[in-house]
């Protein structure tokens, strides 16, 4: 098991690593493919660095909750009976509280959906041919926004479109969301708001 100082390092790391992607995303159209011609974006690279150390992040964190979990469990045997019903009860309200706090306003099938129109919309528009991805894009107006731009960033190899994802904003701010098997995930919220919000100014069709 990993020390709390080196979960705190990987993350320092991935934050670091996210942030030189999304600042790749927002550079000119010009910059960006004068880096590519020059090796100058280690895309792949530094995106599967990330994808290593947040799984990493991810076991490590598993297996606390899993030490967690043994020691309530023993924790409970040594209770009485009585005690051990209430526990049970307050863990079942609990669960049903939580989820419906948690409960989205719209499905996961209903999220694919929308990102997946988004995507087909980008991709109906002119691209960027850079040398390992297609960047599609449409400008529109957003308040609280310089040059707010929609990016589609789609990996030219088929074995990297896990990999692909869609930007929205501009060189100050910026979020971004991709689909992991049937889940979307990033910042899904600011992401949604500005489709849901744009789609009738792009002509965009409800899925």
């Amino acid at each position: 098991m990993l020390h709390n100082s080196d979960i705190e390092l990987l993350e320092i790391m991935t934050d670091s690593l996210d942030k030189y992607l999304k600042a790749a995303g927002r550079l000119s159209d010009d910059a960006f493919n004068e880096l590519s011609k020059h090796y100058g974006l280690l895309w792949m690279e530094l995106t599967r660095q990330k994808e290593i150390i947040e799984g990493l992040i991810r076991t490590q964190n598993l297996e606390l909750k899993q030490d967690t979990k043994i020691e309530e469990d023993t924790a409970i045997e040594q209770n009485t009976v009585i005690k051990q019903d209430n526990v049970i009860e307050e863990d079942i309200v609990t669960e049903q509280d939580t989820g419906m706090e948690e409960k989205p306003s719209f499905s996961e099938n209903a999220a694919v959906k929308l990102y997946d129109t988004m995507v087909d919309y980008l991709k109906q528009q002119r691209y960027i041919e850079l040398q390992w991805v297609r960047v599609y894009a449409v400008k529109c107006p957003q308040e609280g926004f310089y040059d707010f731009q929609i990016k589609y960033f789609e990996h030219k190899n088929p074995s990297e479109s896990e990999k692909n994802y869609l930007l929205f904003g501009d060189a100050t701010t910026n979020y971004s969301i991709k689909k992991k098997d049937d889940e979307i995930i990033g910042d899904t919220s600011q992401c949604f708001e500005f489709i849901l919000n744009l789609r009738d100014t792009l002509g965009i069709k409800q899925p």
